[in-house]
């Protein structure tokens, strides 16, 4: 990668545009490239490039730690590159990884290569190389092995995420994840809370007030701080909500596929049992989520608080209210995470594709990190527009009985006909700006 590479890398990871890099910015833009996210791997990447200590990472830093990964990288490559031809080659990552102990077969080889081949020749060359592995630190040979496998999983959304792999890590390791995910979560949760609260309203609303005025309708009855009401019941679920889904992700692996080792499950494996673990900590949560929700739509007065949200409702509905919604909520996970993880690896192999025929013009055919940060916002944001709809009905159903005036439903295909027959197919999309303003900074 030359300087202006690194320059453009660095103003696309600044996202807010503030002129550094934080925490959740890179967090957010390895998500985007698939890449894992573990807190040692983040953390290491800040000691290494944040050379002031101040906790962030400004441009000089990063143009600097990025030179000084591609020497890392280049000596990283030589070693790997037994033959000297260049380029790493099946048969030497294959002897590089058996020489790690590290079991594997020749369709997981494939997978490996693919994930770095980005011109589809079979070979990883040096600028697929760098361009693949560059944010991610390590020093040695085994390190690369590890971060190369684990790229292969995937990662994918706010709702559905597949865990990372910790077979072979400490309960102290488990635990930091774990706690840095959540406390990540809750920062993140608690920035978006007004976008958030905007869209439950717009989802729930017959009226078309429109996104302006139902932002500043909120300021005019409750004040800033109804920009974040309902935001404590989001961010109380995420501790049960992460752990959950670890421990069944864990438990999936090994129930649905015995024979396999856990730490090199192919992406269908991964996408099964992933998509298992995220229905299993949805069902444990989602009285939270009803609350939630029913305390961003009602309005002020209605309820004190989350125990209020809780008493009032089993006394005038019953319990088995916590769980209106469920069935289209649990419906979602998987065509987002397909969706998603599809349309990503469509747009990448389009982009390489398209670089193919300038080959004889002696143009690099290696992809740039901000094409797959693009294929990443667009992957995720098309898994949301499919998605949506289910979430909309959800939402419906959920905040049933808050609203005195407010339509009743059946069950969620009557919420789908109502809408269509009095707003027609946009109404299932009502809220979706605020929504896509989260997924894409």
């Amino acid at each position: 990668m030359n300087e202006e590479e690194i320059k453009k890398l660095f103003e696309t990871l600044d996202t807010n545009h503030n002129g550094v890099i934080e925490r959740d910015e890179l967090i957010s833009g390895l998500r985007l490239l698939h890449l894992p996210t573990d807190p040692a791997m983040v953390d290491k990447f800040f000691d290494s490039a944040d050379d002031n200590k101040d906790g962030v990472i400004n441009e000089a830093e990063f143009l600097q730690f990025m030179n000084e990964r591609k020497k890392d990288l280049r000596k990283l490559f030589d070693v790997m590159d037994k033959n000297h031809h260049g380029v790493l080659t099946e048969e030497e990552i294959t002897e590089l990884v058996h020489s790690a102990g590290l079991k594997t077969d020749k369709k997981q080889i494939e997978s490996l290569i693919l994930r770095a081949d980005t011109d589809g020749n079979h070979e990883i060359d040096f600028h697929e190389f760098c361009q693949f592995l560059s944010l991610l630190p390590f020093t040695n040979v085994d390190e690369v092995l590890s971060v190369w496998q684990k790229a292969v999983a995937l990662d994918i959304g706010e709702e559905f995420a597949i865990p990372p792999d910790h077979a072979d890590r400490n309960m102290e390791t488990i635990s930091k994840y774990l706690l840095a995910g959540g406390i990540a979560g809750m920062i993140s949760r608690s920035a978006t809370a007004p976008l958030d609260r905007l869209k439950i309203i717009l989802q729930t609303s017959n009226t078309n007030q429109g996104i302006v005025k139902s932002f500043t309708n909120i300021y005019h009855q409750e004040g800033v701080k109804g920009y974040w009401r309902g935001n404590l019941a989001n961010v109380i679920k995420i501790f049960p909500e992460s752990g959950i889904r670890f421990l069944s992700f864990e438990s999936y692996k090994r129930m649905l596929f015995p024979e396999s080792d856990p730490l090199r499950l192919g992406p269908f494996e991964k996408l099964l049992a992933g998509g298992l673990a995220g229905a299993t900590s949805q069902i444990s949560i989602y009285p939270m989520e009803v609350v939630r929700a029913r305390l961003a739509v009602a309005g002020p007065g209605v309820y004190s608080g989350i125990g209020d949200v809780i008493t009032q409702t089993i006394k005038k509905e019953g319990p088995m209210t916590f769980y209106k919604g469920l069935l289209p909520s649990l419906a979602g996970i998987f065509p987002y995470a397909a969706i998603d993880f599809a349309i990503y690896d469509h747009l990448k192999g389009m982009y390489i594709q398209r670089k193919k025929g300038k080959v004889s013009s002696g143009e690099n055919t290696g992809i740039s990190i901000w094409v797959l940060l693009g294929c990443g916002a667009i992957s995720s944001s098309i898994g949301q527009l499919a998605s949506y709809p289910l979430d909309v009905v959800r939402r419906r159903l959920q905040v049933q009985g808050v609203q005195k005036d407010a339509e009743q439903y059946k069950n969620g295909f009557d919420v789908i006909s109502k809408i269509w027959k009095r707003d027609g197919p946009l109404g299932l999309y009502r809220g979706m700006l605020p929504n896509l303003m989260k997924v894409v900074p």
